[in-house]
């Protein structure tokens, strides 16, 4: 059996290397460190070039840049948060993710996919080469039924079906436009252009 050696230094010891001593490792009694030390020559590197280089805590995994600023945070068992200028903008949840601020897609053909795996049934939106925002819903026409709906105050207004007809108001579309008001009364419909008298129906 081979039998550990260990060299034993006391807290706040360093083991010092170059020969401006700018690389130092040392425990200060409640912490380690692996330090380059303010005005070291160049960067610190840590470098495997055999196989993969391994980060491993007992809990929580923290990258900060200058100042101490958070840029990574990885929570034992919990979420892995991004930082912009040590602004939190993106975090995993248990159900997927949370982006705080604006998303930027960038692409000759920027798409968006929704996939529904359990069905297996796939929407896009994407926008094309004349500047149109083109949205699909079962591209693949999985379901051949499907619908574009559109929903305001968590109740659908309008529909667009797989036949192409237009329900406003109404979800059992049985003509091109089909449109119900949900009181009794009079549907208005109104039609107006600059200058010109308006026309209601």
């Amino acid at each position: 059996a081979t039998t550990a050696v260990f060299t034993v230094w006391q807290d706040k010891s360093r083991i010092a290397l170059g020969s401006g001593k700018d690389l130092q490792i040392y425990h200060d009694g409640t912490h380690s460190y692996v330090e380059s030390i303010s005005g070291a020559t160049g960067d610190l590197y840590i470098k495997a070039s055999s196989d993969d280089l391994v980060l491993q805590a007992a809990d929580d995994v923290f990258i900060y840049t200058q100042g101490g600023e958070d840029a990574i945070v990885a929570r034992g068992n919990a979420q892995v948060e991004l930082y912009h200028n040590n602004a939190k903008k993106f975090e995993t949840t248990s159900t997927g993710a949370t982006v705080t601020g604006d998303i930027l897609i960038q692409d000759s053909s920027p798409q968006i996919t929704l996939l529904d795996t359990t069905n297996n049934t796939d929407a896009l939106i994407y926008s094309d080469d004349a500047g149109s925002i083109n949205i699909s819903a079962d591209e693949n026409n999985e379901q051949g039924s499907s619908a574009i709906k559109l929903f305001v105050d968590g109740g659908e207004k309008m529909r667009i079906n797989s036949s192409g007809n237009v329900g406003i108001g109404e979800t059992s579309i049985d003509a091109r436009l089909h449109i119900k008001k949900a009181s009794a009364g009079l549907v208005n419909q109104k039609f107006e252009s600059a200058g010109s008298a308006a026309w209601r129906l």
